[in-house]
C-alpha cells in the first residue's frame, strides 16, 4: 500500500485540539504525491515516529554508555526500553519520556530524564514511535550479496564474534535447522535418503 489514512473518530471526539487523531503512511509514492495527498486530506505532518525512534535510540546508548552501565546491564536496559516502547505502540499510546526514563533506571530516579535536559538532546515529553525503528535496540540483521542474518543483540560477545579488522563473523552453535540443511548438503542430500 503506497497511501493510505486512519482517522480515529473516538480521537477526535476527545481530543480534537491535540491533532492526533490522523495517522498515515506515505510508502515510496514520493514526495510530491505525499504532499498532494497531505493537502488532500487537508492535514498537516505533526510527529513523525520514525524520527521520534531514532533520536530515542541515539539518545538511549548515549545515555548507557555516558552512565557507564556494565554490558549485561545494557543488554537488560535496552531490552526493557523495546518492550516498553513496542508495548505503548500496540496499544496506540505515545511513549512517555519520564515513564522511559524509568524503564531505562530504575536506580537513578529520572536518570535519563535528567540526562536529556542536561545534553539539551531534544527528545519530546511524549511521542509516537516507531517498533521496527526500535528493534536496532535488541537486534542485528542485515542482508546483502545474496546473504540475510539476523541475531539478537545479547549474542554479540557471546555465541557471535565480528571482528572489525577482517570484517568477519563467526558463529559458534548454529541453529538446528540449519546445521541440518548444511550437512545435508556437504553430504549430500542422496545419504540422506538412503538412511
Amino acid at each position: 500500500m503506497q497511501l493510505a489514512a486512519r482517522i480515529d473518530l473516538t480521537e477526535y471526539a476527545v481530543n480534537a485540539e491535540k491533532g492526533n487523531y490522523i495517522s498515515f503512511i506515505r510508502g515510496r509514492a514520493g514526495r510530491k504525491v505525499a504532499d498532494f495527498f497531505l493537502d488532500f486530506l487537508g492535514c498537516e505532518e505533526g510527529a513523525d515516529a520514525r524520527v521520534n525512534s531514532q533520536k530515542v535510540l541515539s539518545s538511549v546508548e548515549e545515555y548507557l554508555g555516558a552512565a557507564e552501565f556494565a554490558n549485561d546491564e545494557k543488554t537488560a536496559a535496552r531490552r526493557q526500553v523495546f518492550d516498553y516502547c513496542e508495548e505503548r505502540a500496540k496499544a496506540g499510546q505515545e511513549v512517555v519520556l519520564a515513564e522511559l526514563s524509568a524503564v531505562i533506571d530504575a536506580w537513578t530516579e529520572n536518570g535519563f530524564l535528567h540526562y536529556c535536559a542536561e545534553q539539551q538532546l531534544e527528545v519530546a515529553e511524549q511521542f509516537p514511535v516507531e517498533v521496527k525503528e526500535l528493534k536496532k535496540l535488541v537486534k542485528f540483521n542485515g542482508a546483502g550479496g545474496g546473504l540475510s542474518l539476523s541475531f539478537d543483540e545479547k549474542l554479540l560477545g557471546e555465541r557471535v564474534q565480528y571482528d572489525v579488522k577482517t570484517d568477519t563473523l563467526i558463529i559458534k552453535g548454529t541453529p538446528p535447522n540449519l546445521r541440518d540443511q548444511l550437512q545435508r548438503f556437504t553430504q549430500g542430500y542422496s545419504s540422506f535418503d538412503q538412511a
